[in-house]
């Protein structure tokens, strides 16, 4: 079975293990023993990269969030391969990969995401794009790189002398990438004359369920949010065999899609708050919890929700996790463009997620926009007024001889 693991949705359910005394039907699919990714899949560093991200996004215990860690790792990835010393170091830390390898593993995955062939049982579409003014000469190692790596075309835009049509350009693309879930990903005035180049991911997957809840069952029950309070919301229920797992810090079930090439997980914390639990969560720590899930019956009860978030500028989340050169002058982006100095202007990403009884839709976004690299500001100016006596000389540069010396009293005087 393969696992789509940078895929990682996190939700709050009810659920409690009932002995396997009367089989329930139906069940879900057995599981096969669960195995480590195999050695060439960037699977670790991707989710490695979402989880220290996570911490950052995640601020607010009482607010719903969703991001997709493969569509940013995707977008950086893009634009790590045209970044230059210091600043590809921070990118390539980022992302959790090596610079030799990195390409060839990230693109491979992309192109298995995206061979599911028509009859798959589930959709799961990654696209790329490289959104170019057309005043600006890029490399064309670059745009080789992007293309034959990350499928991602180059298109011509005019930044220079129709910002908005190009904004609204690269929206629609986004929004034709991701079944209308993700709209306009970059907000009024996130491009402008300015703009040099524009990067984008878009990711989009809808799968059923391999055993679908029975909406009859589905019926208002409490819940208890992240503030403490009590609401009242649609409920699914199902008491099946399933895969669960628990820890000393969590329980979970996997609840696995049709043909069996994708698995929903849902988390509850044990002993401590969701943030805490958040806050330790690894790629191992999930590893674990998945190789640790067995089949048994469970009582569960879910919440139909749907998310949607944007988060309008990653600068400062990055920031946090060592990106900084790529969002400054001193940004070396010269595997892009040889003619002129590039930095980025801000990276956007949003992100959708729709669970009820029949299956998952979901899709996300990301968006890094790029202008020419700011002038440098002039060094301050240092005030000196010779406006009090002070001593000179005359000095051969060549020998370093002095060759007068001398003090000024009262300039006013000669002597």
């Amino acid at each position: 079975m393969r696992t789509i693991a940078p895929l990682l949705l996190l939700a709050a359910c009810s659920g409690k293990v009932i002995e396997p005394e009367t089989p329930a039907t139906p069940s879900d699919p057995e599981l096969p023993i669960a195995t480590p990714p195999p050695a060439d899949t960037p699977t670790e560093s991707i989710n490695a990269t979402g989880l220290a991200l996570q911490q950052q996004l995640f601020t607010n215990p009482e607010k719903n969030e969703v991001f997709s860690p493969a569509s940013i790792s995707v977008a950086f990835a893009m634009l790590a391969a045209g970044a230059n010393g210091q600043t590809a170091d921070q990118l390539y830390a980022f992302l959790n990969q090596n610079p030799d390898t990195a390409h060839a593993t990230l693109g491979g995955m992309v192109k298995t995401w995206n061979d599911q062939g028509n009859d798959a049982p589930l959709t799961l579409a990654v696209a790329n794009r490289v959104w170019v003014d057309s005043g600006l000469s890029v490399l064309d190692s670059y745009l080789a790189m992007t293309r034959d790596q990350y499928g991602a075309q180059a298109t011509m835009l005019n930044f220079a002398g129709d910002a908005e049509t190009s904004r609204e350009t690269i929206n629609t693309w986004v929004e034709d990438n991701t079944n209308d879930r993700i709209v306009d990903l970059l907000p009024q005035g996130s491009v402008t004359s300015e703009t040099r180049m524009v990067l984008t991911n878009a990711v989009y997957f809808k799968a059923d369920w391999a055993v679908a809840f029975d909406a009859e069952k589905t019926e208002d029950k409490t819940f208890t949010t992240g503030a403490g309070a009590t609401v009242n919301v649609p409920t699914m229920h199902t008491e099946r065999s399933m895969a669960y797992a628990e820890s000393d810090v969590a329980r979970m079930v996997m609840l696995p899609y049709k043909g069996g090439t994708a698995d929903f997980l849902v988390v509850l914390p044990k002993g401590q708050t969701l943030p805490e639990l958040e806050a330790s969560m690894t790629p191992q720590s999930i590893d674990a919890w998945v190789g640790a899930a067995r089949q048994g019956m469970v009582d569960l009860a879910l919440p139909k929700f749907e998310l949607n978030a944007t988060y309008d500028s990653l600068v400062t989340p990055l920031g946090a996790l060592g990106v900084t050169d790529a969002f400054s002058r001193r940004a070396d982006f010269s595997g892009i463009s040889a003619s002129e100095g590039l930095q980025v202007s801000d990276a956007i990403h949003k992100a959708f997620i729709l669970v009820d009884e029949t299956g998952t839709e979901a899709a996300a976004a990301t968006g890094i926009v790029m202008r020419a690299t700011s002038a440098m500001e002039p060094p301050p100016v240092v005030v000196f007024h010779a406006d009090e006596p002070f001593w000179f000389a005359v000095r051969d540069r060549a020998t370093g001889t002095l060759l007068f010396t001398g003090h000024v009293a009262d300039p006013s005087v000669e002597r």
